[in-house]
């Protein structure tokens, strides 16, 4: 009887588990994110363009975020699932052009929207394609 009951408790408890799991990640999205590994751009690039991604959600539009990588103010749609999924679209950027900057701010734009999927892993927001090439966020939170 003992091992029955547990049989039927064990399963409960994972299920619960993942599923609280789940949504605290979902709840840990909502801060300003730090850009500090993405494709062959250097950490020192990416740390003195304060390239960031802001997940806090705003009032007047639900879904839509912002980012920034030294330049201009982009802005993006994205939907997050409480199994890990993740999909960005409406990206959109203000119009300026700054000399040494483009490049990112560019290579940014198209990558953002290939994303797939999101895991938070030790204070790390991590987004991946599924290609293998993955953003990575530390959070800006001190």
């Amino acid at each position: 009887m003992k091992s029955f009951a547990m049989q039927l408790l064990l399963p409960l408890m994972l299920i619960l588990m993942m599923n609280c799991n789940s949504q605290h990640n979902k709840d840990q999205l909502q801060k300003q994110w730090s850009l500090i590994s993405f494709r062959d751009f250097d950490k020192t690039l990416l740390t003195k363009n304060n390239a960031y991604l802001n997940l806090i959600p705003k009032e007047s539009a639900e879904n839509q975020y912002s980012a920034y990588m030294g330049c201009n103010n982009l802005f993006v749609t994205a939907k997050f699932d409480s199994k890990g999924n993740v999909e960005f679209s409406d990206i959109g950027a203000t119009m300026m052009y700054c000399e040494n900057n483009m490049e990112l701010e560019k290579t940014f734009i198209s990558q953002i929207a290939e994303m797939k999927s999101y895991r938070i892993e030790n204070q790390r927001l991590i987004l991946a394609d599924g290609q293998g090439n993955e953003m990575i966020f530390t959070s800006a939170e001190k």
